[in-house]
């Protein structure tokens, strides 16, 4: 009887724990659906931003045809010139070029004319319209979908960020534009035309009641109606009903399965770690990215969780990097060793490590008083010497106590290392320390050099952003006699980019510049602002100089050709007359004439031509073409016929 007793508690056991293994399952499952469920709509929704982004760049390739300086005549103006037309349609072809890598084309035409500018030309606008199904007697905006049903074709005509006498029809790529709707596997993708549904990544057409609970989206801009259908998770239940049946076959074989599991609990829990480890990577990626300004905290969703615990409290960051500048390959091997000993000295201490580069890591700490710091962090350092021998320095911060000054710190201990050979005989450099303080305001050769840099390259924004960290966290109370020693290293800085100036022949009028002025200041706001306007003055006088030569050289260009554009002249010689290589003129042409030098010069011959038929209607087409410098009267008519449409002999007539 106890036998049988056991053998029945034994069963009731078992089967209690399978009831609530299986109702544990469940919920797992219900679970998993609604987290499903929540990650798909924060993917699709992705997905749709990125439509609406492609939409935005839709907008603004018109805005940036109807403004390029060559072409923004033809779309401002209701009666265009032919060159202007001309102008704009090779403008057209040349961006379509472009576009047609992210999925779309644009053709444009005016309301009063009767032809389009398009891809393939300048093509009759009635034709076209009916081509792509569109009511010339209605122009609204209007979505058709091509023959072939590979594009979507819509009519722009919204006043709203369109001129009057301009509409636009773009023509769509579903497989580039709608790319990662289409090989979206999680759902299908639909977009509506009048009462029907096109699927995006197929030929296949269908009416809204054919979906399954539909997601419908409007795009911001175009106002196309996309639809989103998830595939049926139906799967779920058959998983369910394949474990239910699994489970009571394991049931018999319970002994089985218990050795089974002890077989597989090694792998599964170093999987298990392994998935940790990379949640762990990414977590201090977001950290670093947020420290080093890559990154701000509102794009951040987690940190690791060491980070979490310093982060309670305030706290410091001790950045540490090879002594030596001139870095071996054998010097960093060492350091990369030094590192993992680094991360293995403080896995179980509540410091949190970030690997910066090659040369430096990162260590974030509670807030602590710097002997206690000199104590874990010194001997550390004297022990990587001895077991690797190799030199290293470290800076510590200021007490952070708002976390987007995290960046701010890190800076302000890059900025000690920059300095370090004034501390050889330091193992650590407290930014607090009074030794610090008795020290000028200062900054690195290596910062002078990147500044001087940007100035000589006439990069405006990157040498303000040099000038802006050099200025970080200087003290305004700064000794007078502090601030007339970095006063006279600006001065020295800009004198020696004044000199390489000038040995690039750089004219402009260096007085303007008045650098002694910087070391009359005592304010260091004053010295920063005037710093920043000395810079400035050098960048627009450079600029302004730039466009004097273009000008000089656009004047020299046309001279030459109103002498030569009756012979068979070609670019090679007008890089002989400026003293340019081929290469050069070539990007020089385009730049100051606004065209490439092949349709300037055959539109320049036929505006001549214009002048000459007008002048005199009897002369021969020949005779034309050759005072023209065309060899061939064939070449010279087909160009004609290019720019005006008809033959000089209609034009004539």
């Amino acid at each position: 009887m106890k036998e049988n007793l056991f053998k029945n508690v034994k069963m009731y056991l078992f089967m209690l724990f399978f009831v609530i293994f299986i109702l544990f399952f469940i919920k797992i499952i219900y679970k998993e659906k609604e987290i499903f469920k929540k990650n798909d709509t924060i993917r699709i929704e992705k997905l749709f931003d990125n439509i609406n982004l492609k939409e935005e760049l839709l907008i603004i390739s018109m805005e940036d045809l109807k403004n390029n300086f060559s072409t923004n005549k033809y779309f401002y103006r209701e009666n265009p010139t032919s060159y202007e037309k001309l102008q704009a349609l090779l403008n057209l072809q040349q961006k379509n070029s472009f576009y047609s890598n992210i999925g779309y084309t644009l053709s444009s035409g005016k309301y009063k004319s009767n032809y389009i500018l398009t891809n393939e030309g300048s093509l009759n606008k009635k034709k076209y319209f009916h081509k792509h199904n569109f009511n010339e007697n209605n122009l609204q905006n209007f979505l058709t979908i091509s023959s072939d049903n590979n594009n979507f074709n819509f009519l722009i005509t919204n006043k709203s960020y369109l001129k009057d006498n301009n509409f636009w029809i773009i023509t769509i790529d579903r497989n580039k534009f709608f790319k990662e709707l289409y090989d979206d596997v999680n759902g299908k993708w639909y977009i509506g035309i009048d009462d029907s549904l096109y699927a995006i990544n197929q030929n296949l057409k269908l009416d809204i009641d054919q979906l399954k609970n539909p997601i419908k989206f409007k795009t911001k801009i175009l106002n196309l109606n996309l639809y989103y259908e998830p595939l049926d998770l139906l799967h779920l239940k058959n998983i369910f009903k394949e474990f239910f049946i699994i489970s009571i076959i394991l049931s018999i074989f319970f002994t089985g399965i218990l050795y089974f599991i002890k077989f597989i609990e090694k792998p599964i829990i170093a999987f298990k770690n392994k998935i940790e480890d990379l949640n762990k990577i990414d977590k201090r990626k977001n950290l670093k990215d947020h420290i080093l300004g890559v990154k701000k905290i509102s794009s951040i969703s987690d940190f690791t969780e060491k980070f979490q615990k310093i982060y309670s409290s305030n706290m410091k960051i001790i950045l540490l990097e090879i002594l030596n500048s001139d870095i071996s390959t054998e010097e960093l091997e060492k350091f990369s060793q030094s590192k993992n000993f680094l991360k293995e000295t403080f896995i179980n201490e509540n410091i949190e490590y970030i690997d910066i580069d090659y040369k430096s890591i990162l260590f974030l700490i509670t807030n602590e008083n710097s002997s206690k710091i000199e104590q874990t962090f010194v001997p550390i350092i004297n022990k990587i010497y001895t077991n690797f021998n190799i030199n290293v320095i470290g800076s510590v911060s200021k007490k952070i106590e708002i976390f987007n000054n995290l960046s701010r710190s890190y800076l302000e201990c890059k900025r000690l290392l920059e300095n370090k050979y004034l501390f050889k005989d330091k193992e650590l450099i407290f930014s607090d320390n009074t030794e610090m303080k008795k020290i000028g305001i200062f900054y690195s050769i290596k910062t002078e050099s990147k500044l001087a840099s940007k100035i000589l390259n006439n990069n405006f924004l990157g040498s303000k952003k040099i000038i802006e960290d050099i200025f970080l966290d200087l003290d305004l109370h700064t000794q007078t006699y502090k601030i007339k020693e970095f006063t006279g290293l600006l001065y020295n800085t800009l004198n020696r980019v004044i000199i390489q100036l000038k040995e690039m022949n750089i004219n402009i009028d260096y007085n303007k510049l008045n650098i002694d002025n910087i070391a009359r200041l005592k304010n260091l706001e004053d010295i920063k602002k005037e710093l920043i306007n000395i810079i400035s003055t050098i960048y627009y006088e450079r600029k302004n100089l730039e466009n004097e030569d273009d000008n000089l050289m656009k004047n020299r260009i046309q001279e030459y050709i109103e002498k030569n554009y009756s012979t068979d002249f070609s670019l090679e010689n007008l890089a002989d007359h400026l003293g340019f290589s081929f290469k050069y003129t070539s990007i020089l042409f385009k730049k100051v004439m606004n065209s490439n030098f092949k349709n300037y010069i055959n539109f320049y011959r036929i505006k001549q031509a214009k002048v000459l038929l007008e002048k005199n209607p009897e002369i021969k087409i020949k005779d034309l073409a050759q005072l023209l410098g065309y060899n061939s009267s064939n070449t010279f008519i087909k160009v004609f016929k290019k720019y005006e449409g008809i033959s000089p002999a209609q034009w004539k007539g």
